[in-house]
């Protein structure tokens, strides 16, 4: 039989022995926790130290490659446009960096690229008034803005046209309108200005294109002065674009191309996060089986890489060598073969 003296002995001992394992707790396993803790806190950081380490020199390595390419950019494309006229047709909004020194990298050719005419943001037709205006420049009976603007780009490639003896020279351009109030209409008759670059000042004067000289090549030139005999475009949209339509470079190209022009397209590409991948606008006119065999792309414009490309990729239509160049998933190669000039 358990006695009183006996069971308050027992307890004494379990209390005790429960101070004694908070204690043990407190000192030498939670010690040896956190020294454990610690321990791996210091080899993260020297783990965090190194990486760092490592990314700053693989970017001090990407900054030399990146000056070794602007500073040899210019040897690269040395003679390859020679004496060639090149007008570059880029979109508001998109990085105007790139595009000039584009057009300066073109001048270092040899090629005779005055400047860059820009497709305003007037072009969008999301105003009735500019909708109207646009009618009226191009003598069109319609307010379809899909139409209108398909007129648009086949009119800013007749000039080019008929400055290079492209093979759709005619006076006159009838468009058909798809959707929108004017379905099933047909569009009155374009007449083409007597000038080449006549009608390129007429939509200049409305606001719907501009031009920006570059350099000492741009000085004193006009939008009539543009269209020259065997001249080459390019054709530049890309991330920042203040025309929302994704088939701009599709549809530009193939009205620069039907009318014989050498025609090269680039995106200027920006990550992010809910952007649309690169190559995007450019590949539409990589899966055309026609089209891809007359219009050079480019999907990295962005970069200096891209921009001397471009100059090659355009030195090389005067061969009739066509090519996708880039860094996308759809660029076949990322730049275009050795040639002498």
């Amino acid at each position: 039989m358990i006695n009183f003296r006996y069971h308050l002995v027992s307890l004494i001992a379990v209390f005790l022995a429960l101070a004694l394992g908070v204690v043990m707790g407190s000192t030498v396993i939670d010690r040896a926790i956190v020294d454990g803790l610690r321990s791996r806190i210091d080899k993260v950081e020297r783990n965090a130290e190194l990486r760092k380490d490592q990314n700053d020199q693989l970017h001090a390595e990407v900054d030399q490659l990146n000056d070794y390419i602007t500073k040899t950019s210019g040897f690269a494309v040395t003679e390859r446009l020679r004496s060639v006229p090149l007008t570059v047709f880029a979109v508001r909004g998109v990085d105007s960096d790139a595009i000039t020194k584009t057009v300066a990298l073109a001048q270092q050719s040899g090629g005779r690229a005055p400047g860059i005419v820009w497709l305003e943001p007037k072009l969008d037709l999301s105003d009735g008034a500019d909708v109207k205006a646009l009618a009226d420049v191009l003598g069109l009976d319609t307010k379809n803005a899909k139409t209108l603007r398909a007129a648009t780009w086949k009119a800013l490639a007749a000039p080019f046209a008929a400055a290079s003896g492209g093979s759709d020279t005619g006076s006159t351009t009838t468009t058909t309108a798809e959707g929108g109030s004017d379905t099933g209409t047909t569009t009155t008759a374009v007449t083409a200005p007597t000038a080449p670059g006549e009608l390129l000042t007429k939509l200049g004067e409305h606001g719907f294109i501009s031009f920006a000289g570059v350099g000492d090549t741009g000085k004193d030139v006009a939008l009539a002065d543009l269209p020259r005999i065997d001249g080459r475009v390019l054709l530049a949209s890309g991330a920042g674009a203040k025309i929302a339509d994704n088939n701009l470079l599709l549809d530009l190209a193939r009205a620069f191309s039907s009318q014989g022009v050498d025609t090269a397209a680039a995106e200027v590409f920006a990550e992010s996060s809910k952007g649309p991948d690169r190559g995007t606008l450019v590949q539409p006119i990589v899966a055309d089986d026609a089209l891809a065999k007359k219009v050079a792309t480019v999907d990295n414009l962005e970069m200096t890489r891209g921009q001397v490309v471009s100059v090659l990729a355009l030195a090389d239509l005067g061969r009739n060598v066509v090519g996708h160049y880039g860094i996308g998933g759809d660029a076949s190669l990322s730049v275009p073969e050795w040639w002498r000039p």
